[in-house]
């Protein structure tokens, strides 16, 4: 890798995690904010709406508690979550965790989150979490390729998925460059993403080829 090359990693880097930072930043703080921790719907709706509205690169912003149900949200209707792998997860293990890329059920297009359990004192109240659009990535990865000298910049989280690439159908379908697969979702004849019974997106995998070169 020429120097060049190894500055634009570098600073591609550095703005990667800076952007995590900040979101897991304003997650952290939300889930101990006392307000938050009230558990009361009137209250906690008008926060997160107004902290999704200044912070745009915050799909949704989201509160369960212990049993699964919704107390608050930035948009949408509250629900039923007891059933999501985040949340059976989280109940288990009791830490805060930045997930792996995945489908939103909200959009059909992949994202990732942060999930944080909330306390008081020693009470575990339930679960905040704000899901990240990854336009943000894309715009940065765009903003360092030169595509048409052949120049490509691109992001792959920790399990081989892309999550930013200036071929954007990679994102879409989830490209994994550990495993040689794609994640396609499952449409319906409107092309609407179908729903299982848990509230997860259908998705089914294929292989992906890539060349020795």
């Amino acid at each position: 890798m020429c120097s060049r090359d190894r500055g634009r990693s570098l600073l591609v880097s550095e703005n990667i995690a800076s952007f995590l930072d900040g979101a897991y930043r304003i997650t952290e703080e939300l889930a101990v904010n006392p307000s938050i921790l009230t558990m009361e719907t009137g209250v906690q709706t008008p926060i997160l709406e107004a902290c999704a509205a200044r912070n745009p690169y915050l799909e949704l912003l989201y509160i369960q508690g212990t049993d699964g149900m919704q107390t608050g949200r930035s948009s949408g209707e509250l629900a039923d979550r007891s059933t999501r792998w985040w949340f059976v997860q989280t109940m288990e293990e009791q830490r805060a965790f930045i997930s792996k890329s995945y489908y939103s059920v909200n959009t059909g297009m992949p994202c990732a989150s942060i999930f944080f359990p909330m306390y008081r004192e020693w009470e575990l109240l339930g679960i905040f979490a704000a899901d990240l659009k990854l336009d943000y990535l894309q715009s940065l990865i765009e903003e360092f390729s030169d595509m048409e000298n052949g120049e490509y910049s691109f992001v792959i989280d920790g399990e081989g998925v892309v999550v930013a690439h200036p071929d954007s159908i990679q994102i879409e379908e989830l490209y994994n460059y550990k495993q040689l697969t794609k994640t396609v979702a499952v449409k319906d004849e409107a092309g609407k993403p179908l729903v299982d019974d848990a509230g997860g997106i259908v998705t089914e995998e294929e292989r992906i080829e890539i060349s020795d070169d």
